[in-house]
């Protein structure tokens, strides 16, 4: 009798071993949801809303963007000339809000010696403009209120303007 009992109590503690460890997994799954909606509620987004002699950025994100910066645009070239440019943001965005827009104006810098010193941006950025040659991708970055830096990764072609990946690093 006492060895069924003990049976007994084994075996309702190995069930309540067991259930305190699937309620542990559980919980930590739902928390790790919970961390990510909240980081979604306070992630700005930036879109592009036009390329030409500048680019246009929007916040259509949740929170506001905080020192909005574009990287380098590497070795462009145009159908109208064979010389190849690089451009390179010539200011920043210290603070855009939910909805808001503003431009970032981008300068050329040329790779070689060169007859285009100041050549118009827009052929070689815009992907409406005819002569336009090829893609190229842009990276924007920000920081969201928490400090954490968001990176976007862009892909701009004939195609259109796609959003191919947002990095978010966590302030530590």
């Amino acid at each position: 009798m006492n060895e069924k009992i003990g049976m007994i109590n084994i075996i309702v503690l190995a069930l309540t071993f067991g259930a305190i460890v699937w309620y542990t997994v559980e919980t930590f799954r739902l928390r790790k949801i919970n961390e990510k909606q909240i980081r979604i509620n306070i992630l700005p987004l930036i879109a592009i809303v036009d390329i030409g002699n500048e680019i246009r950025l929007k916040n259509i994100g949740k929170s506001p963007a905080l020192n909005v910066t574009i990287n380098p645009i590497k070795n462009r070239t145009s159908i109208d000339t064979e010389e190849k440019f690089d451009f390179i943001a010539i200011e920043s965005i210290p603070f855009l809000d939910v909805g808001q827009e503003k431009q970032i104006r981008v300068k050329p810098k040329p790779l070689a010696l060169s007859g285009l010193q100041n050549p118009n941006p827009d052929p070689f950025l815009n992907p409406n403009n005819p002569n336009f040659t090829k893609e190229y991708s842009l990276t924007i970055n920000c920081k969201d209120i928490e400090n954490s830096k968001i990176q976007l990764f862009i892909n701009i072609c004939k195609e259109g303007i796609i959003l191919e990946e947002t990095k978010w690093l966590p302030n530590k």
